[in-house]
């Protein structure tokens, strides 16, 4: 049994591994084709809303879809490679002279949708493959792994990407999609040799997306906490690309490079802010976290030189790190094994929901706000910084952590994160 587990992890990584290069080959670069079929701001924000819209509408039947199957693996593979014909199609439609921005957002829309709705699924299969107490540490090594690997494609397609520029810019983005759509096909094949763990379908593990959002739990507390960030954070998130490329006019390289930044430092960290939310819990982690998240826009009007802006990537991918990894794993702690599908897929509903409300708001009020420094994008930022404030210093939403862990400072949990041997002793 125990080398079976091992076998379906290592299935799982190398599944991970060309999923990742997919990521890398695909999501930083929809905004930016977006701009060369003449796209603007506010096709931007409607780029970012739409994909989370359409995704959480149909992740509130996510979970039945799999109840209808009565298998993970098969509606993940199901999910995945529809996902994978939908990125071939993408690519195959920037070959296509006088292509509208709307056919493609269309297009994005499925794609992140399919994706959206076999995560809940894949995430169960996952968690269940490793122990309870090690999900942080876990979690955190295989995403930091993960993410070096998508940063490294991502870095990879902007220099493909720079090579066809000046050139022909469109076969530049049909090879990076076809890219993606090839470590997708691939992905999918070494995830079919993932032997599924057994499914419990008890129908007491059943509960509605009205059941979820009427509970009174920690868990609905969190969701409501994390959905209320997303909202403030993706007001901002679909402006960044077009603001550096179209405004500041960086190159597709300095582009790459910055968002790499924020993402290398993410990775370097995750496995770190995992082993302390194994000891500390994730709560405390969320805090700090959230609160210092919510200055991050407005350092990008303090200057916008490449290299304070490589400062503000690495300051925001380490505090990224840590929110991005409590969230997750707090889902996988406050909810058991038969309910964890659900209660993913219910919390993914409600998360994107509410970015959607966040991107659409900013879609809508772009080309009424003033210039700030001379781009109206910056007065998006303020604002985006604002509802940050207001919800990780203001809302009370009296998180609570889920299990016993250890009572730590602020002070005490950067020590940590810095020092070589500072993580507190655990909490048994």
């Amino acid at each position: 049994m125990r080398s079976k587990k091992k076998l379906n992890l290592r299935y799982s990584f190398l599944e991970g591994i060309f999923g990742s290069m997919m990521a890398g080959a695909s999501h930083d670069f929809f905004t930016p084709f977006l701009l060369i079929l003449g796209g603007g701001s506010r096709h931007a924000g409607i780029l970012n809303a739409l994909p989370n819209f359409f995704s959480s509408i149909i992740m509130i039947k996510g979970a039945d879809f799999v109840d209808m199957l009565g298998s993970r693996k098969n509606a993940v593979t199901i999910l995945v490679f529809l996902q994978s014909v939908t990125i071939a199609f993408i690519a195959a439609m920037a070959m296509v002279a006088g292509l509208g921005v709307m056919p493609y957002i269309v297009a994005v829309t499925l794609f992140v949708g399919l994706g959206a709705l076999g995560q809940p699924a894949w995430a169960s299969m996952l968690s269940e493959l490793v122990p309870s107490r090690r999900f942080g540490k876990y979690f955190g090594w295989r995403n930091r792994i993960m993410g070096f690997i998508t940063v490294g494609t991502s870095t990879c397609a902007g220099l493909v990407l720079k090579h066809y520029r000046a050139v022909d810019p469109v076969s530049g983005f049909v090879i990076v999609f076809f890219a993606a759509f090839v470590f997708r096909m691939t992905s999918l094949w070494f995830f079919i040799k993932i032997e599924e763990p057994p499914m419990s379908t008890a129908r007491e593990h059943y509960f509605s997306f009205r059941d979820f959002l009427g509970r009174k739990d920690a868990l609905t507390r969190f969701v409501l906490f994390a959905s209320a960030m997303s909202l403030s954070i993706h007001m901002a998130a679909p402006f960044f690309a077009v603001l550096m490329l179209r405004d500041l006019h960086f190159s597709y390289i300095l582009y790459t490079s910055l968002i790499s930044a924020g993402n290398v430092i993410i990775f370097l960290t995750t496995k770190r802010w995992g082993a302390l939310a194994d000891r500390i819990g994730n709560v405390r982690i969320m805090r700090f976290t959230s609160r210092a998240i919510a200055f991050i826009p407005l350092l990008w009007l303090v200057s916008q030189a490449p290299v304070f802006l490589f400062i503000v990537q690495i300051i925001a991918g380490f505090l990224y790190g840590g929110y991005l990894l409590s969230t997750t794993n707090y889902v996988y702690d406050a909810s058991t094994a038969g309910t964890r599908t659900r209660c993913i897929a219910y919390f993914n509903t409600f998360n994107g929901l509410f970015i959607f409300a966040g991107s659409m708001i900013s879609a809508v009020v772009i080309d009424y706000m003033p210039p700030v420094f001379g781009f109206n994008i910056f007065a998006i930022l303020i604002m985006s910084s604002l509802m940050r404030i207001i919800t990780a210093f203001v809302i009370p939403f009296r998180l609570k952590e889920v299990r016993p862990v250890k009572a730590i400072s602020s002070k005490e949990m950067l020590t940590a994160m810095l020092s070589r041997d500072g993580l507190p002793a655990k909490t048994e």
